[in-house]
């Protein structure tokens, strides 16, 4: 069966080639120290993730809830996508990411990493994973079944998570699915680094970005086009850009500015950054 010493063993490979910030977002056991952890069923709730959103804006002194929100919400897709989509690509292991078996881990009001109650409600793609360890491995040999067993519970986490920040601040599902683009972005930019794992991460960044039907089978691709590629016509650089389709609004607060991909920032300011 899929246990924490399997995954940390099989991760531990990789963890040269991955951005510190991606790296311990999925935890199999609680962590040493004062950290809070709370079921995403709790967390989710509409009167407490009021009063945190409300308690996050205060403490990184945003005044306006929903630019706020966004930036917890960027802040919780770093906990959660990574946790999820690295051990897809790389080991070719499924996790369930499914609000009951979700819980989440909080240092200083903003979301860490997550912590999974059950591992055994996990699969495993036979081409990426190789060698089966133990019977009770629950298999799936086609990549689409593979990504709609993981893309289901996840997007209904997403989609309800969404939904309950929009209905509190009014905040754009379309930024919210842009934040969560953005970090799938960065994401596969760095596993491409990733020795022998080339193929994995081009397969995996096309069914996210590219195709316009969702993973799961059913419906639209909240994630489709949410980033893309953007030539910048210079005689000095060619090199196309990565550029988010919605702004995720942090520019705004007087102390922020916009990020490198923001789709508000001008030709020759967007030119300036490429080139360093």
């Amino acid at each position: 069966m899929l246990t924490p010493d399997l995954l940390n063993f099989r991760l531990a490979q990789f963890s040269p080639y991955i951005g510190k910030p991606l790296q311990n977002r999925l935890l199999l056991v609680p962590p040493p120290g004062d950290s809070k952890i709370i079921p995403a069923k709790t967390y989710f709730d509409s009167n407490y993730l009021c009063s945190s959103l409300e308690a996050f804006a205060e403490s990184h002194n945003i005044a306006d809830l929903a630019i706020a929100a966004s930036l917890w919400n960027k802040l919780y897709n770093n906990a959660l996508i990574p946790a999820v989509l690295i051990v897809m690509t790389l080991l070719g292991i499924g996790l369930d990411t499914s609000l009951d078996n979700v819980s989440v881990v909080i240092e200083n009001e903003a979301p860490q990493a997550i912590i999974l109650h059950r591992l055994d409600r996990g699969t495993i793609y036979p081409p990426r994973f190789g060698q089966k360890e133990g019977s009770n491995i629950i298999t799936i040999t086609a990549l689409s079944e593979f990504h709609a067993y993981i893309f289901r519970p996840l997007f209904e986490h997403l989609h309800y998570l969404i939904n309950q920040i929009h209905a509190l601040t009014s905040l754009s599902r379309s930024v919210m699915w842009g934040n969560t683009g953005n970090v799938c972005d960065y994401l596969y930019t760095e596993l491409s680094n990733c020795p022998g794992k080339i193929t994995a991460t081009q397969e995996d960044r096309a069914m996210i970005f590219e195709q316009p039907r969702s993973p799961t089978g059913i419906g639209h691709n909240p994630l489709y086009r949410t980033v893309i590629d953007v030539s910048i016509d210079d005689s000095e650089f060619a090199k196309p850009t990565m550029v988010r389709q919605t702004c995720c609004l942090l520019f705004k607060v007087p102390h922020l500015h916009c990020c490198g991909n923001c789709p508000v920032i001008s030709r020759d300011e967007r030119l300036a950054r490429a080139k360093h």
